[in-house]
């Protein structure tokens, strides 16, 4: 009786660790890049942090930015996964910068306008579809559990007087204001947006008024001090 026969398979090869750590650290860069690409108005001018320059849009366009990019893979990881509030904070870390910060935000509302009304809808944008899952993923983390809603009120709230008070007035609101001329003084136009408010409401020594969310009480002194009205304030 013959010995049966034994055939050996080679285990298939893997792709090099590199070779998938470089694709993964390149595919944030690529989502950006694609993302920018749909951008034709206007003009930006993209500058790598080894030197290379990428042109999007119209170059000598009315509306033109620059962006100096000092890390890439930090800009591109930011901006692929966190958005608009990943660009931000990158700014501020010193990620990127520009000389002229109101041309690059310029820049995108012009772009973003755009599409959003053309054919093309923002969620078929490159890389959007993703951006919403892991936005999915990270608001599922932090789900408004009562353990969770403690640590983001925490994160919020107790950061402190001496936090809010580097870039607030007086007043310490920290709610839009509104401004009448660019050079108007924030405390101005704080106290403008409470006097528009009341106005609207058409307040009076005869009317309660419940704020829920007061923060630390502006607009309730505002209201009760120039129109004499009971006040109800809430926060946390």
């Amino acid at each position: 009786m013959n010995a049966p026969s034994t055939t050996i398979v080679p285990f298939p090869e893997t792709v090099p660790a590199n070779a998938v750590r470089h694709a993964l650290r390149g595919f944030p860069e690529r989502m950006v890049i694609g993302l920018l690409e749909r951008m034709p108005l206007g003009g930006l001018r993209l500058e790598h942090a080894d030197g290379r320059v990428r042109h999007f849009g119209a170059v000598g366009s009315p509306v033109s930015a620059r962006v100096k990019i000092h890390d890439d893979t930090e800009f591109f990881k930011r901006c692929a996964f966190y958005g608009n509030i990943g660009m931000g904070e990158a700014y501020t870390d010193g990620i990127w910068d520009t000389d002229d910060i109101a041309a690059v935000i310029s820049w995108f509302i012009v772009n973003m306008t755009a599409l959003q009304g053309a054919d093309t809808a923002s969620d078929k944008l490159p890389g959007v579809n993703l951006l919403k899952v892991v936005n999915w993923f990270r608001h599922l983390k932090r789900s408004n559990t009562v353990d969770t809603s403690r640590r983001n009120i925490a994160e919020h709230y107790d950061l402190g007087n001496e936090f809010y008070g580097l870039w607030l007035d007086r007043t310490m609101t920290y709610s839009s204001a509104r401004f009448s001329s660019p050079d108007q003084p924030l405390e101005d136009a704080q106290t403008a947006k409470y006097d528009a408010l009341c106005r609207k409401l058409k307040l009076s020594a005869t009317d309660h008024v419940l704020e829920i969310g007061c923060g630390w009480g502006g607009f309730s002194s505002h209201a009760a001090k120039h129109y004499g009205c009971r006040i109800t304030a809430v926060t946390i």
